[in-house]
């Protein structure tokens, strides 16, 4: 029986159940909740063409998305990130008044060792070139910290995640923060370079250390 190199390499194909692939992906610490798992065996019952939402027609990267989007709930107005170490975040924003607000909850949720408090959002008007900034502060183990970034309009500011990437590279955990990005969005991982790696030939998708391949450069 010939078998495609990738699934000689071990990686989630998309002819592979969903079910099966959240069995993989816990391997890796991963755990994808059972609302993640509902909304892709839906549409999986319905028809696997709809998987080529994203560049690389990838299910297992459809998946991972549903999960790091996390939940809201419409009647209620509330979000909950999620904590398996997976955060998607949309690069265009829904509400400007706490965008990074709500970028740092996310990213706050992806792993127990990522603790942030003191969390403030300041818009600003920059008094030399009338421009307008966005300051994001908050503490970060017994430190207080703050980034800068550029009022952008309605997007996000890749800035940020090369400075959030630079404080956590500089704490005793050996976990950092690895993107990859859509046409939509950037997943987010949490992880050391070796669980990446090996996330990476799961999944055949590519994660990015922002401190070595800045967002939008």
């Amino acid at each position: 029986m010939f078998l495609p190199p990738e699934k000689l390499r071990g990686q989630l194909t998309n002819d592979m159940p969903a079910r099966q692939m959240v069995e993989e992906l816990a391997k890796l610490d991963i755990p994808i909740s059972d609302r993640t798992l509902d909304v892709i065996l839906l549409r999986e019952s319905n028809d696997t063409k709809l998987f080529p939402r994203y560049p690389g027609d990838s299910k297992i990267f459809d998946l991972m998305v549903f999960e790091g989007m996390g939940q809201y709930d419409e009647d209620t107005g509330v979000w909950t990130p999620s904590t398996s170490g997976l955060y998607w975040f949309s690069l265009a924003f829904e509400d400007t008044y706490s965008c990074y607000t709500d970028f740092l909850t996310g990213v706050d949720a992806m792993d127990e060792g990522l603790t942030f408090s003191g969390i403030s959002e300041d818009n600003i008007w920059a008094k030399l070139d009338g421009e307008r900034t966005v300051t994001l502060a908050f503490d970060y183990r017994g430190q207080s910290h703050s980034i800068t970034a550029e009022d952008n309009g309605e997007y996000f500011d890749g800035f940020v995640l090369f400075e959030l990437g630079k404080i956590l590279n500089q704490d005793d955990d050996p976990s950092n923060l690895w993107y990859t990005v859509d046409n939509q969005g950037v997943l987010m991982y949490y992880g050391t370079a070796e669980e990446t790696a090996e996330l990476e030939r799961k999944t055949g998708l590519s994660f990015l250390d922002p401190l070595e391949n800045r967002l939008y450069s």
